[in-house]
């Protein structure tokens, strides 16, 4: 298997795992408060993560709305591809860090017994949306593109990402030049 099909692989297992670490909020209301003697000021945190995931699904929406509309060409429509892979997984990595981080104790510890059910449902409600929300790129990026005909153009970036970024898609930076494309072609070889 070469590196394009690994690394394709890796993002489909990386999104089914998240999928199966999904939360239910009823299984999250149902933990027992914890008694804490002063509030854990979290919320300011998890409002600055939910900003950042909104931010990336935004991305990702509105660059497949110019994928749809035509107006790239087709080297730009592949390399946006890859581009939508890598934030697939920088995405999918950093809810299940978040995840591991937030849900697991510190919201038990936030919200039991400081704020009423009511906000505590609605609160991990509106989480358990954000979290849920753009996962579907998987499907659509897979109607698009023939597998085989991408093994060569997966190589080729895959290994520009790994020297770029030292193999670790989440500091691929998500900047306005990305619109252009330009940056994220491949280093000639000599």
């Amino acid at each position: 298997m070469d590196d394009g099909c690994a690394v394709q692989v890796a993002a489909r297992q990386s999104h089914r795992s998240l999928k199966t670490r999904l939360v239910p909020v009823h299984h999250l209301m149902s933990l027992e408060p914890k008694n804490v003697a002063t509030p854990i000021t979290l919320t300011r945190a998890m409002e600055k993560e939910a900003a950042y995931l909104q931010d990336r699904i935004k991305w990702c929406r509105d660059h497949r709305l110019l994928l749809e509309s035509g107006q790239y060409s087709q080297l730009e429509y592949d390399w946006l591809y890859v581009a939508l892979v890598a934030l697939e997984q920088e995405i999918s990595l950093k809810v299940e860090s978040w995840l591991d981080d937030y849900f697991c104790e510190q919201i038990k510890k936030q919200f039991f017994p400081h704020e009423c059910p009511k906000n505590v449902d609605e609160r991990l409600n509106e989480l358990e949306r954000l979290i849920s929300l753009e996962f579907k790129l998987s499907p659509f990026l897979k109607e698009k593109f023939d597998q085989q005909r991408l093994a060569h153009i997966y190589s080729d970036s895959v290994e520009s990402l790994s020297e770029q970024f030292d193999g670790d898609f989440s500091k691929v930076p998500l900047t306005p030049d990305w619109l252009k494309l330009s940056w994220f072609v491949p280093k000639s070889r000599s």
